[in-house]
């Protein structure tokens, strides 16, 4: 997300203490309700998620879809961790033949 990001909307201009929003980027080991099951979540520190909606959605400005876009191009790579991880789960516990 951070690549696209910076990519697609990254303007050199002095930020002070402000971040770009490709510097916003917030992952946590747990789900959006901040419980451990299993997931992850990735996004953008709150006081940015509203300029990257605009971003996406359109307000103010032509919107490019670019959360959709960077969701569906890491799919894959998604998919490929969770299974290395259920692999693993299922080697600890003696079941690698299912």
């Amino acid at each position: 997300m951070e690549d696209y990001v910076r990519s697609h909307h990254y303007t050199h201009r002095k930020t002070g203490e402000d971040p770009h929003l490709a510097d916003s980027v917030i992952e946590t080991p747990t789900n959006v309700d901040g419980k451990v099951d299993g997931t992850s979540t990735v996004g953008f520190d709150p006081k940015k998620g509203y300029i990257a909606r605009f971003l996406n959605d359109g307000k103010y400005i032509r919107g490019d879809d670019f959360l959709d876009k960077v969701r569906n191009a890491s799919k894959p790579a998604i998919f490929q961790a969770e299974n290395e991880e259920f692999q693993k789960i299922l080697h600890q516990k003696g079941l690698d033949d299912v």
